[in-house]
């Protein structure tokens, strides 16, 4: 039972690292688009395609 204990808290761990790495992508993803659109935007603002 003790490592089956073991084997549950490692992949426990696992899949929060797992969801912290897709929660940190996304949020850089976001970031991304974000910039992305605020440059666009300032683009059109002056004028320049």
């Amino acid at each position: 039972p003790l490592l089956a204990v073991r084997v549950h808290m490692c992949r426990e761990r696992l899949c929060g690292s797992l969801l912290h790495v897709r929660r940190s992508l996304l949020l850089s993803d976001l970031h991304l688009a974000i910039k992305q659109r605020l440059h666009s935007q300032e683009r059109k603002r002056h004028g320049v395609k």
